[in-house]
Parts: structure tokens; C-alpha cells; sequence
């Protein structure tokens, strides 16, 4: 990641949640009440903490958040997270949102591995919900 122009630094560490999440409280078994919207903000050391359930992963520290901004980067390791935690929506939007970037500079093996992943996991129906992508965009 290293090679990314946003990205200053890496780390290995345990996952932070962001101190105003529902999870920096309570444990992943309970569920997050639906009144209660993930925390989108930027993260830093600062608005985050490390929690009992938090995993091990890598860290990314990056010179700007991106935040609603177009990234050129097609990021499939979060699709093929997205899976994995049951979030077809998720995984659905990026499918069709990384199709135009396939085979740019910036798609690679990995990204390949994760597309076709993704594209056989989902069924046909997930595959052509034109509405995925609003369903995980739209504000509360």
C-alpha cells in the first residue's frame, strides 16, 4: 500500500473503533439497534480505541481521509470483507462500481482474485440490483 500517493505509513496493530461507534461499548454478539448509524468520520489515534474484540489487522495511515471523494483505487479486500460480515449490498455496489476499472493501472491480481470472488458469490439477483449502491450510500 505503501506505493498509494495518500498513504504515509503502515502498521500491524488491532482494529480501532471510533469512540463515538456503538461497537467502541459493546462486544460484536450484540447486535447495533437500527437507530444507532455507523460512525463515518475520519478515524485518528485520537477518536479511536482499541477494544478486547478488536482483530489484528493492518493499519493505514493516510496524509488525507477520503471521505466522499472519488478514489481511483478499487479496493476489493473491503468487497470480499463485505462478504464476509454478510453485506451482500456492500459487495454488490462494489461490483458494479470496480467494472470500469478493470484492467486500469491501478487493477492488479488481487483485485482480479477479488472481482471474480465476489461476482461468483453473489447470485444473479445481488448481481443486478441496480438499487445496492444506494441502499449502502444514502444517509440516515
Amino acid at each position: 500500500m505503501s506505493h498509494l500517493s495518500n498513504v504515509v505509513a503502515t502498521a500491524i496493530g488491532r482494529y480501532r473503533i471510533h469512540k463515538d461507534d456503538w461497537f467502541a461499548n459493546h462486544p460484536p454478539h450484540v447486535p447495533r439497534p437500527a437507530k444507532e448509524q455507523p460512525v463515518t468520520t475520519e478515524k485518528t489515534l485520537y477518536n479511536t480505541v482499541v477494544r478486547a474484540w478488536s482483530w489484528p489487522c493492518v493499519l493505514v495511515f493516510v496524509s488525507e481521509w477520503l471521505d466522499k471523494k472519488v478514489d481511483p483505487h478499487p479496493w476489493g479486500l473491503v468487497a470480499m470483507a463485505a462478504l464476509k460480515f454478510g453485506d451482500d449490498a456492500s459487495a454488490a455496489c462494489w461490483l458494479s462500481r470496480s467494472e470500469p476499472l478493470r484492467y486500469s493501472t491501478n487493477w492488479n491480481v488481487l483485485e482480479e482474485s477479488a472481482f471474480q470472488a465476489v461476482e461468483a458469490r453473489l447470485q444473479e439477483a445481488a448481481k443486478s440490483n441496480l438499487s445496492a449502491c444506494s441502499e449502502v450510500t444514502s444517509a440516515p
